[in-house]
C-alpha cells in the first residue's frame, strides 16, 4: 500500500512540475491519471513479467 502511495505521489509531482500554470481541470486530470499509472504500476508483477490483478480485486 506504502508503494502505491509512494508511486502515486511522485507520478504528480512529474505532472505538476510538466504544467506548471495549474488550473482546477489540470490538477484533477493529473490526480486521476497518476492513479491510474499507480494503480497499474502497483499490480504488475515483476518476476513473472506479467499483470496480477486476480490479487489486486481480492
Amino acid at each position: 500500500m506504502s508503494n502505491l502511495l509512494f508511486i502515486w505521489v511522485a507520478m504528480f509531482l512529474v505532472w505538476t512540475a510538466l504544467n506548471a500554470p495549474l488550473s482546477a481541470q489540470k490538477t484533477i486530470f493529473g490526480i486521476i491519471l497518476s492513479f491510474l499509472i499507480a494503480v497499474i504500476a502497483n499490480v504488475y508483477d515483476k518476476e513473472q513479467k506479467k499483470f496480477k490483478l486476480k490479487t489486486f480485486f481480492v
